[in-house]
C-alpha cells in the first residue's frame, strides 16, 4: 500500500517577516536597560524641575539623582519650567527647553525618554476640566512620539486647599484631578510606553505632610522627591511592562 505525504502549510515570507517586525517593535519601546544608553529627559513643570529640593533645576537633584542612579550608563537633562502647562509645552515645544528641541539635541545613537509630569498647572490654574487636559496630554504625546521619543507619563499629585498656584476652588480642582489620574490609569498605553502612578503611593498622599511635601503644599521635599524618583525608576527600570 502507497503511504500518503501529508503536506503542511508554510507560513508565507511576509508573514514571517511581519510577526519577526511586530516583535521587534515590542522590544524597541517596552525594554529600557543599561545597555540601550538611554538619554533621559525630565519635564515639564516644576515637580520635574525640582522646586523646593536642595538642587532645584539640577541632575544632582534627589527626583533625577534617583531615577539615573537606577539607570548606569543613561545620561539625562531637565526641561522642566516652573508654571508650564501641558498647553504651553505643546506651544514652546520647539522653542528655547522645549521638549521637542531637546530631543533634537540629544546625543545620537541613544534611545530617548521623557519622564512627563504634567497637568497640574492646566488643572489648577487653567481652570479646565479633565477632558480638556486629556486632550491636550494626548496631543502633547503625539508631537513626542511623530519626533521619535518615548514616554513614561505619570499621574498628577494632590495639592493642599492653600496651594499657591491653585486658582481653582479646591474641591472642583480634585475631582478633575480624580477623572485625570482615573483617565490615565486606563488609558496610558494608547499614548505612551510607561505609566508611573506617583499619585497612589501613600507617602504622597497627603499634601499637609511636611515629611513629603514642602511648606507651600504643591512642591516635594527631598524625600517627597526621593519617593518619585523611586517610583519612576521601578517602571523604567523594568523591563518588557
Amino acid at each position: 500500500m502507497k503511504s500518503k505525504r501529508v503536506r503542511t502549510p508554510m507560513l508565507s515570507l511576509a508573514v514571517v517577516l511581519g510577526v519577526a517586525a511586530a516583535i521587534a517593535f515590542f522590544v524597541t519601546v517596552n525594554m529600557v536597560d543599561a545597555n540601550t544608553q538611554g538619554y533621559l529627559i525630565f519635564g515639564l513643570d516644576s515637580l520635574s524641575y525640582g522646586e523646593k529640593s536642595s538642587h532645584p533645576g539640577d541632575m544632582s537633584a534627589p527626583f533625577e539623582a534617583t531615577v539615573m542612579k537606577a539607570l548606569p550608563g543613561w545620561h539625562g537633562e531637565i526641561a522642566g519650567i516652573t508654571g508650564q502647562t501641558l498647553n504651553d509645552a505643546i506651544n514652546r515645544a520647539n522653542g528655547d527647553r522645549g521638549l521637542l528641541a531637546v530631543l533634537d539635541h540629544a546625543p545620537s545613537g541613544r534611545q530617548r525618554w521623557i519622564v512627563l509630569i504634567g497637568g497640574t498647572n492646566d488643572l489648577a490654574r487653567d481652570h479646565v476640566a479633565a477632558t480638556e487636559a486629556q486632550a491636550r496630554m494626548t496631543k502633547l504625546c503625539t508631537l513626542i512620539h511623530d519626533h521619535g521619543g518615548h514616554l513614561v507619563v505619570t499621574t498628577v499629585l494632590p495639592l493642599a486647599p492653600n496651594a499657591p498656584n491653585l486658582l481653582t476652588p479646591h474641591d472642583k480642582w480634585d475631582v478633575e484631578r480624580n477623572k485625570y489620574n482615573t483617565w490615565l490609569r486606563t488609558e496610558w498605553f494608547k499614548n505612551a510606553e510607561k505609566f508611573a502612578d506617583v499619585a497612589i503611593d501613600a507617602r504622597l498622599a497627603d499634601p499637609t505632610n511636611r515629611r513629603y511635601y514642602a511648606d507651600d503644599g504643591m512642591h516635594l521635599t527631598d524625600e517627597g522627591y526621593t519617593a518619585m524618583g523611586e517610583i519612576v525608576a521601578g517602571v523604567l527600570a523594568k523591563n518588557g511592562e
